[in-house]
């Protein structure tokens, strides 16, 4: 099954957080690794509030972002998705970036991989909840 990672997941990777352990297993699984290239800059964003907390310093920052690419089996142009994305965002009235994961998780059949509570809130009890899960649910296939 295709696994899309979301910033909130591989975010994970690189600042200890809660469920690091498991985000880490994830990417040590066998499993192909799928990601709009909005990740880049969701990552680069969360990696300078990291800098910015002193929770990570600047060479932590940049070491992260240089392995990112490599970290990632499959990478998706995120303007393919902003069409579908739009659509499901205005349905669920549910900012768009969360949607651009959902939306190319639902074009491969596969499922979004995510530690953000408010979009799992969001897409519970609709028809796009099985193409997400919790990260503190997932478990290698």
């Amino acid at each position: 099954m295709t696994l899309v990672v979301d910033a909130s997941v591989a975010l994970k990777w690189f600042v200890l957080e809660d469920d690091s352990d498991v985000a880490e297993r994830l990417l040590e699984s066998a499993a192909p690794l799928h990601a709009p290239t909005l990740l880049l800059a969701e990552i680069t964003n969360g990696l300078w509030k990291n800098q910015k907390r002193n929770l990570i310093d600047t060479e932590q920052a940049q070491r992260a972002l240089s392995v990112l690419p490599q970290s990632i089996n499959v990478w998706r142009l995120t303007e393919r998705y902003l069409a579908d994305a739009l659509e499901i965002a205005i349905e669920l009235d549910h900012p768009i970036y969360d949607m651009i994961y959902l939306a190319l998780a639902r074009e491969s059949g596969g499922q979004v991989v995510t530690a953000d509570k408010r979009f799992l809130r969001r897409v519970a009890g609709t028809p796009y909840a099985a193409f997400v899960v919790a990260l503190s649910d997932w478990r290698p296939a």
